[in-house]
């Protein structure tokens, strides 16, 4: 990945945190579930790297993460109301 140009990893480090909280948000099994599921991702990305003594999550990171909560629930949406037709 460090070979990379650096636009292109800026931008790649916050997709794979998307594409990786997507399903879990899209099979969340309601509000609640939902709801926890954004607790124990965000929170991770925020308590996993001082425990262990890496660097902070960067916010784009943040960022990624929450549009993959975003998307994941958005998803579910659709398909649910797709369903009820």
């Amino acid at each position: 990945m460090e070979s990379l140009p650096v636009g292109l990893q800026r931008l790649l480090n916050p997709a794979w945190l998307a594409v990786l909280v997507l399903p879990a948000a899209f099979w969340a099994p309601g509000r609640r579930a939902a709801a926890l599921t954004a607790v124990a991702f965000l929170g991770g990305l925020a308590v996993i790297p001082l425990a262990s003594g890496l660097l902070p999550t960067p916010p784009m990171e943040y960022l990624g993460a929450s549009l993959g909560l975003a998307w994941g629930l958005g998803l579910r949406w659709v398909v649910i109301r797709f369903r009820e037709r």
